[in-house]
């Protein structure tokens, strides 16, 4: 698997079984807007088997609208899923990067955006944040983060995203000429 994966929760939410689809409507959502690789360009969040195995020193920035559904927002943040291989500190890092200033609480017990986790003010039901996935290693692993969502009236049902990927040595592809081409068709 040399591709990154959104595993298919990508738009869904946690803490949904069990409950009734009322209890449902109002669960945190968070929604992908943008996956972008190393201030390139393309857009990978509506096609994410296009974005090549990740190597040492590739960030990815991953653009978030998180929504409480009518409720308050309190607290996002980015969490490493220890795998097979345990801790994968070494192969990535996240922080926040970039977030609504005037929603996000200046108390560091709550928010520490090089830790990749922010707070919210009271009243805050709609923000944006930006995420970056720092990939500290060009060893193969896969590795996979999660990001999670709560708001104030269900604490314990929130929002998720995980984002699976590949790191290694990036093997560049080169295009076959037209002559070998032209000759491979004419032997079928």
């Amino acid at each position: 698997m040399n591709k990154i994966l959104l595993i298919l929760s990508l738009f869904t939410v946690i803490g949904l079984s069990g409950c009734t689809d009322s209890d449902a409507d109002d669960t945190p959502l968070i929604s992908v807007l943008g996956i972008y690789l190393n201030d390139g360009d393309t857009d990978y969040a509506y096609d994410p088997e296009e974005l090549p195995v990740l190597t040492r020193n590739d960030v990815l920035t991953l653009i978030m609208q998180l929504d409480g559904k009518g409720t308050e927002l309190k607290s996002f943040y980015a969490s490493l899923v220890e795998g097979e291989d345990g801790d994968l500190s070494h192969v990535v890092r996240v922080i926040i990067s970039d977030y609504e200033e005037d929603h996000v609480t200046d108390d560091s017990n709550f928010t520490n955006p090089e830790d990749g986790r922010v707070g919210f003010v009271d009243g805050v039901t709609k923000s944006q944040v930006t995420a970056q996935v720092k990939i500290r290693t060009s060893q193969e692993n896969e590795a996979e983060v999660g990001f999670y969502l709560s708001s104030r009236a269900k604490p314990d049902q929130g929002g998720e995203v995980k984002l699976l990927f590949q790191t290694g040595e990036r093997i560049e592809i080169e295009p076959e000429p037209e002559d070998v081409k032209e000759n491979m068709e004419s032997r079928i």
